[in-house]
């Protein structure tokens, strides 16, 4: 729920007010995390846009040179020429969408750190006061905080009332055990 309630904070959205100030209590840097977001998105789009040119640049290289290299050695000199201007095109491509997709790695990586450092903070006590107090998902967490309860309940109660009974069982053994003693010193003399 809270992962959830987090990716809602979107560049283009602007939380209320009253996430916000649950968000500076808990706490979320904000900024960087819609920072962060705001990068991923753009890097998506640039590798979406560096993959089609590859694809492209390796589709001219492939019509010209079918067999790659070996192509290019049964050429004359201005098919080669073409041939490895396409070579070196397709090159020029890979490499930059695999530069993106580094980026793009990277960029993931924040947003999964911003994420880690977010659900640990806000699973701390007083964090979870703040945001069943303060936040827009405060109903959400109260009603999955009653089901908890309910739950703990429905598990402990029968476990409870089953110690209960082991202790009133043991405590009757105890005093039979007492009473056993203490007639048995009465019996040789001794008193307590």
């Amino acid at each position: 729920m809270l992962a959830r309630w987090l990716v809602s904070f979107e560049p283009e959205k602007v939380p209320n007010e009253y996430d916000q100030g649950a968000l500076a209590k808990v706490p979320l840097p904000l900024q960087e995390w819609v920072s962060a977001q705001r990068t991923e998105a753009l890097l998506t789009q640039e590798l979406t846009e560096a993959k089609r040119r590859e694809e492209g640049a390796y589709e001219l290289y492939d019509n010209v040179a079918p067999l790659g290299f070996a192509s290019i050695l049964f050429m004359n000199d201005a098919e080669k020429a073409k041939a490895e201007r396409f070579q070196q095109e397709y090159r020029s491509a890979k490499a930059s969408r695999a530069e993106i997709d580094q980026k793009l790695a990277r960029a993931l990586e924040c947003i999964r750190k911003i994420i880690r450092g977010f659900l640990r903070d806000a699973l701390k006590p007083d964090s979870v006061k703040v945001l069943v107090a303060e936040s827009s998902i405060k109903d959400e967490l109260q009603n999955l905080f009653h089901e908890f309860d309910k739950k703990v309940t429905e598990v402990w109660r029968p476990h409870s009332e089953q110690q209960k009974a082991s202790l009133h069982a043991l405590g009757s053994e105890t005093e039979s055990l007492l009473r056993f003693y203490l007639n048995a010193d009465i019996k040789e003399g001794r008193l307590p």
